[in-house]
């Protein structure tokens, strides 16, 4: 996985509260992502990166009535699809985090247009898998010192 671990993805998204779990792999995380992450995963996803519900849904690419649906079902699990991508935007979360060595400094960055991504903001372009690409190229671009 590079710089991070499957730890630090799991603190983002509340790790053993949220999951039951403490321990994590690659395939943990698929078995998780298929059967769908509890709604406190987006929660807490939605705290780490201080989003607010409109910004979280549009991130997520569902609509607030959505959200505001799964909020008040009890024990909700989120598709598989909108878990993929929590998965995803808690894993650049927490290499952003590394990479520039403060969580609000990688909370910041992830909202600012970039240069280096073509004046977009990451998060912005993590609603993709190519866009989150991008994102985590520059990334570890910038860990290593090459800031183009």
């Amino acid at each position: 996985m590079g710089t991070i671990g499957h730890k630090e993805i799991a603190e983002v998204l509340g790790g053993r509260k949220v999951f039951g779990k403490s321990v994590w792999s690659s395939l943990l995380w698929t078995v998780q992502i298929e059967r769908g992450f509890p709604f406190d995963a987006l929660e807490r996803l939605k705290e780490a990166l201080n989003l607010s519900d409109r910004e979280i849904s549009n991130a997520l690419d569902v609509s607030a009535k959505t959200a505001s649906r799964w909020r008040h079902a009890e024990k909700t699990r989120l598709p598989a699809s909108v878990s993929d991508r929590i998965y995803r935007f808690a894993r650049l979360f927490a290499l952003a985090g590394h990479v520039l060595e403060d969580k609000d400094a990688a909370r910041e960055w992830l909202h600012d247009k970039q240069t280096g991504l073509g004046g977009r903001s990451p998060i912005d372009l993590m609603r993709t898998e190519a866009g989150a690409r991008e994102v985590e190229s520059l990334l570890v671009r910038i860990e290593h010192g090459v800031l183009s």
